[in-house]
């Protein structure tokens, strides 16, 4: 893991930063209206769809001895999808917000990049959010159920799996373009729970 904490390291101070979001500090809080939770679990329908994509052009490229934990994280994004689409309070009709558009066309992009890039980018995709939720963590709101899902042993189990096949490949992958796309990650991240907050201001009643 210490190649992987390095590039953390080196992006440290924006990676942190993230949780001063005015969302975040609602998250955990508890405090995000029911109304606002399902605007923001539609779009993470639209992401989800997206970062399945991603995964199965990852799986296509991957060598052989990393096909069985990536095929399982395929699953995992199907569980997911699954269970966002049994909630019928959803509009998965919903357009594509903006942000979230911007970051699944990244996502197209990172396809373009050598296997190496690609799944070291997967891995800091999903720790940069990770580490955001879990700082919040929230324990009572309408996603807190999130909380419990994300956290399961087998994910965790899978997340370390991933974690693995990103240190097999960080020697193999170009230091100063792995630097520049973190710094999108970081910035996309940034405009999604903008894109949250302003669901938020969205939901608020207009003042007289």
């Amino acid at each position: 893991m210490k190649p992987l904490l390095a590039l953390r390291e080196r992006h440290l101070e924006a990676w942190m930063a993230l949780r001063d979001e005015p969302f975040v500090r609602l998250l955990a809080a508890g405090r995000v209206p029911a109304a606002v939770a399902r605007r923001w679990l539609e779009q993470c329908h639209h992401w989800d769809e997206g970062l399945l994509r991603f995964l199965v052009h990852l799986l296509r490229k991957a060598p052989q001895p990393h096909r069985r934990v990536l095929a399982l994280a395929i699953q995992a994004a199907v569980e997911e999808i699954d269970v966002l689409r049994a909630d019928e309070e959803l509009d998965f009709s919903a357009p594509i917000h903006p942000s979230r558009q911007e970051y699944l066309d990244f996502l197209r992009e990172l396809e373009a990049q050598p296997y190496p890039v690609a799944i070291v980018m997967h891995w800091v995709v999903y720790r940069v959010f990770l580490d955001t939720w879990f700082w919040a963590n929230p324990q009572e709101g309408p996603l807190a159920e999130c909380s419990e899902l994300w956290s399961t042993p087998e994910l965790q189990a899978l997340q370390r799996d991933l974690s693995g096949l990103a240190v097999e490949m960080v020697a193999q992958a170009d230091p100063a373009e792995l630097d520049r796309l973190i710094k999108r990650v970081l910035e996309l991240e940034r405009q999604s729970w903008k894109m949250a907050w302003e669901f938020v201001q969205e939901a608020r009643p207009p003042l007289i």
